[in-house]
């Protein structure tokens, strides 16, 4: 009878022994899951932030956005301009390592031509304008 008992008893602890290993390891996995989406969402954060930021440059007409724009408005061609940030929002050497890369592309949209007769006269009357269009994209 003493064997029985000192059997079930070693039985119990092994089946608690893998029972503790199943949960420690389902936990590991689920810890290391949260941090890698902890870090996924502060890149984003990060990347929104200095979109932002770029896009207020842009907008200001600061380097190195206005001179792509400009080639864009003047040539017809499209042009993409790229610079380095730091996750704080300071210029980075291009290449750094950790450093976000914004490139904006302009893309100048097609004329708008609106033509109407003038009236008693055979000449035609038009008018164009041109807009640049902008995308802007941050990568790690």
């Amino acid at each position: 009878m003493n064997r029985h008992r000192n059997r079930a008893f070693a039985v119990e602890t092994l089946l608690l022994t893998l029972f503790f290993l199943l949960a420690l390891a389902l936990l590991v996995q689920l810890f290391g899951a949260a941090q890698a989406m902890g870090r996924q969402a502060r890149q984003e954060t990060d990347a929104a932030l200095l979109l932002q930021n770029a896009s207020a440059q842009l907008h200001a007409g600061a380097d190195p956005w206005a001179q792509a724009m400009a080639a864009a408005a003047q040539t017809g061609a499209p042009q993409t301009a790229e610079a380095a940030f730091a996750a704080d929002g300071t210029p980075a050497p291009a290449g750094a390592a950790n450093a976000y890369t914004v490139r904006i592309a302009f893309t100048p949209a097609p004329q708008n031509v609106s033509s109407k007769p003038a009236q008693r006269s055979g000449l035609v009357q038009s008018s164009s304008s041109s807009t640049v269009g902008r995308s802007l994209a941050a990568t790690l």
